[in-house]
Formats: structure tokens, C-alpha cells, sequence
């Protein structure tokens, strides 16, 4: 995995990931293994630019486990319609994308697609 990522820092062109460890390289998969698969140390940045996706932020840099419920979902392809869907659960997401691609769970999930009206194959 490269150490340095196309991503740079919105305000001053810098690169803004300074290093890349992979904690589960050798098994991705173990029960007892950390949490995360990988630890990306970035260089402090308010906002990020990307090569192909734009401008994104700005973001928060000055803490670790900066994480919130709020998320989002940017779902692209043919016969699914432009606009917001609304607020729904993480659990609808992995729905959504097994019915995306044609596939049936073979437990049931907790979740529902929220693109089920949408979709026209």
C-alpha cells in the first residue's frame, strides 16, 4: 500500500496523508485482531482536496474518535433517480447495496433498502 495518497491539503497543496499502517495485514479477518484494519496519520488539514472527487471539508483534525451518527450515502448508476432520500439507519445502507446488486442475504438483516422505488434494472 503506498505511504502517500493523491489527497492534499485544500489550503496550502501540501500532501495531507504523512503515513499508512496496515495493523491486520496478516490476518484482515481475525476475531481478536484491533478494531481497525488500517491507521492513517494525516498532516493537520481543515479540508482536503482530491485529484478526481473536488474539494472536501472542512473537517475536524484537532481529536481523534471525532465521530458522529450523522453520515451520508452518494449513490450513482442507471435507473437510480438525483436527490436526498431522507434520514435512515446504518443497517439500510448494507440493504441497499445487497439489492443494488441483485443479491439476497442469506440471514436477515435489520435493515431495508432505501432505494427500493427507485431502482429499474
Amino acid at each position: 500500500m503506498p505511504t502517500r495518497l493523491p489527497s492534499s491539503n485544500g489550503a496550502t497543496g501540501a500532501p495531507l496523508v504523512r503515513e499508512v499502517h496496515r495493523i491486520r495485514a496478516g490476518d484482515p479477518y481475525a476475531p481478536d485482531g484491533p478494531p481497525a484494519d488500517l491507521i492513517v496519520q494525516l498532516h493537520g488539514a481543515d479540508a482536503i482536496e482530491h485529484p478526481e472527487l473536488g474539494a472536501v471539508g472542512p473537517i475536524v483534525t484537532a481529536r481523534t474518535g471525532g465521530h458522529t451518527t450523522n453520515g451520508f450515502a452518494f449513490v450513482v448508476g442507471p435507473g437510480i433517480a438525483p436527490g436526498p432520500r431522507g434520514t435512515f439507519a446504518v443497517c439500510d445502507l448494507s440493504a441497499t447495496i445487497l439489492e443494488l446488486l441483485g443479491a439476497h442475504p442469506s440471514t436477515p438483516l435489520d435493515g431495508r433498502p432505501f432505494l427500493s422505488s427507485d431502482v429499474h434494472t
